[in-house]
């Protein structure tokens, strides 16, 4: 088995596995993708540059986290509160404000963000999206997405 992030373009898969918790599988069945549904990888896209992944430098270490954590964290920079992702590269902030439960506060602390913590954004990280075909409809999914998913390879389409 290999992650459906590894298959090239015009590869037949059928899915044999999904990593992830029910969020994860819900999305994924939402979109028609389950264990045992057939797809070919149609395209790999790039995607716009802030879009990606995030690097920050958290107490002397950097550290990377995904725009949807990010999303949920306020700094304050120069005495204005703004969501992290509003920082370009270079500003610092103090973590002011986290939104969202317990695990996710927990998740972040372990990488240093909590609040009171400085904070340098370093850069935005390229992302790709990958475009599927699933019963002749096309799909895209961010990396995250694609990570949590192994197929089974069944060869180039005779397309």
């Amino acid at each position: 088995m290999k992650l459906l992030s590894e298959v090239e373009p015009e590869v037949k898969v059928v899915v044999k596995k999904i990593e992830g918790g029910s969020e994860v599988k819900n999305r994924l069945e939402e979109l028609g993708i389950s264990e045992g549904t057939e797809l070919t990888v149609v395209a790999t896209e790039p995607v716009h540059v802030h879009v990606g992944p995030i690097s920050l430098k958290v107490e002397g270490r950097e550290v990377i986290i995904a725009l949807g954590l990010a999303d949920k964290v306020y700094v304050d920079k120069g005495g204005e509160i703004l969501p992290l992702l509003r920082l370009e590269a270079g500003d610092r902030g103090i973590v002011k404000e986290i939104e969202g439960g317990k695990t996710l506060k927990d998740n972040l602390a372990e990488l240093g963000i909590e609040k009171g913590n400085e904070i340098e954004f370093l850069r935005y990280l390229p992302a790709d999206t990958l475009v599927f075909e699933v019963d002749e409809e096309e799909i895209s999914m961010g990396e995250g997405q694609v990570s949590k998913v192994l197929v089974e390879w069944e060869g180039k389409n005779p397309d």
